[in-house]
């Protein structure tokens, strides 16, 4: 019996050039979570050419959306002040700001919450330990039934 539940949930494999193996989970996890890796790999190479293809059509919306917004504060006269467009200018250079570096913000947040992940993942288990799926279900199935199981007659 515990050889059919190793065999049935053991397995190896490998996503966007990361092996994932349910012998040994923590590392799966860690491999996986581990910005490093992940910017060695081709999707993170095709969400930096998106992005810049993105950036350019981000500006030329906000460039629209800016002087509309400055054309309807020219309308209203009465209410026109110099604070009204500053700030108008304020927000466009903010917003300029944040979309051509919004992928570098990105990177370095990846890189903050990877460094605090990987300073958990340290602390709480060593480098040697390893769950495995397996050995898991074997572990959780009483002894009782898999004796039963290996007492019932062979069908074959």
């Amino acid at each position: 019996m515990d050889e059919i539940i190793r065999i049935l949930y053991s397995f190896k494999f490998n996503v966007f050039g990361i092996e994932l193996d349910s012998g040994n989970l923590i590392g799966s996890v860690q491999k996986l979570t581990d910005f490093s890796n992940v910017q060695n790999i081709n999707i993170w190479n095709i969400g930096k050419t998106v992005n810049d293809c993105i950036v350019p059509v981000a500006l030329s919306i906000l460039i629209l959306f800016f002087m509309i917004n400055l054309i309807k504060k020219s309308m209203e006269v009465e209410r026109i002040s110099w604070e009204r467009v500053t700030m108008s200018f304020v927000s466009f250079l903010l917003l300029k700001y944040f979309i051509i570096n919004g992928y570098t913000f990105l990177s370095t947040i990846m890189n903050i919450v990877n460094d605090i992940f990987n300073a958990v993942t340290n602390a709480l288990s060593n480098s040697n330990s390893y769950i495995s799926i397996a050995d898991t279900l074997i572990k959780a199935v009483p002894s009782r039934i898999r004796r039963q199981h290996n007492d019932l007659p062979d069908c074959t």
